[in-house]
């Protein structure tokens, strides 16, 4: 009996060491991960559903979106994980147990509009003003009652004041030219050279105010923002 013992004793060693050299020598799983890799997607919102996934563009900034230790934050950030929550809950029959992701890929402002017209992310989301050149790439999404976008001018304490745009003729205004602000001051150069006045001498940069001194800094900013999506979500 004790031999008997021993014999399957023995045997159930080495079919654990077999066990445990197969495991060995077959490659570990793939971890579970949702992929980063951006490539171009042309469907509507039906096959977005299907596919589980809807990518926002959104530009880094303290205010709309940021890293913070690994953690998404900003106003942007907070509006797109609601709109997961409210696509979930509205398509629950539909998803069942394989809900939606909305993912956020960080971008540069001025790639914003031309990473969703060819396909790279669905949606751009954050401070994005409706123009009627960028109308004709992409539609916009608005609160109903959203007001109006206004754009503000920005000046130091040493600078002339402004009291209507017309008294920026001649001065200096940094501002980012894949902005709308940019479209606004080209506008405002037309009417000034029709009227027989000096145009705005645009300065182009990434950082607007920050990169001048407060007292020679003239800028152009805004107060609203809305989302810009592909022609097939809405």
């Amino acid at each position: 009996m004790p031999f008997l013992t021993l014999r399957a004793a023995l045997a159930l060693v080495v079919a654990t060491l077999a066990s445990g050299a197969i495991a060995q020598s077959q490659p570990p799983a793939k971890p579970r991960a949702l992929s980063v890799e951006r490539k171009v997607f042309s469907g509507d919102f039906d096959a977005m559903l299907e596919r589980r996934r809807i990518r926002v563009a959104v530009p880094l900034s303290r205010t709309l979106y940021f890293n913070d230790h690994g953690r998404e934050r900003g106003v942007t950030a907070d509006t797109v994980r609601d709109f997961e929550t409210y696509l979930n809950r509205k398509y629950a029959k539909q998803l069942k147990k394989r809900p939606i992701t909305v993912a956020m890929v960080p971008t540069t402002r001025d790639a914003l509009l031309a990473d969703v017209a060819a396909g790279k992310a669905e949606i751009a989301a954050g401070d994005i003003t409706a123009t009627e050149a960028r109308r004709k790439i992409v539609d916009f999404v608005v609160p109903p009652d959203q007001k109006p976008v206004n754009e503000v001018v920005l000046i130091g304490p040493g600078s002339a004041p402004v009291a209507r745009a017309e008294d920026l003729a001649g001065r200096t205004v940094h501002v980012r030219k894949s902005s709308s602000y940019f479209e606004s001051l080209e506008a405002l150069n037309a009417r000034l050279k029709k009227a027989g006045k000096p145009a705005v001498k645009l300065v182009f940069d990434l950082s607007g105010c920050a990169a001048v001194p407060p007292r020679t800094c003239v800028s152009w900013s805004t107060v609203a923002s809305t989302w810009a999506v592909k022609p097939l979500l809405v």
